[in-house]
């Protein structure tokens, strides 16, 4: 994808969303998102959640993902894929039961 693409993708992503929590700063500049995308009756799928590099670390992250999942808390299934270097994030969050 061509560097230029990619937030106008992004953006789109987010668009088809139905549940969106954002991380501001004081100039209201977006530093996190965490996305979900759900079925309206039992199933939901986190399908986002990224922090900028410079405020990772800063429980931003943490934050997002913990006011996501109460918007969420009425579906019977919440699901999530993630990149290997992330299972620690999850399971800190108490998120991952399986990972092999």
């Amino acid at each position: 994808m061509a560097p230029e693409t990619a937030p106008c993708r992004f953006l789109a992503s987010l668009r088809g969303s139905s549940h969106i929590v954002l991380a501001t700063d004081p100039n209201n500049s977006v530093m996190g998102v965490a996305a979900a995308i759900r079925d309206g009756v039992l199933f939901a799928y986190v399908s986002h959640i990224e922090v900028l590099p410079d405020y990772q670390g800063s429980g931003i992250g943490t934050e997002l993902m913990q006011r996501l999942l109460r918007q969420l808390c009425d579906y019977y299934s919440i699901d999530l894929s993630c990149d290997e270097d992330l299972i620690p994030f999850y399971r800190r969050l108490n998120l991952i039961q399986a990972c092999q």
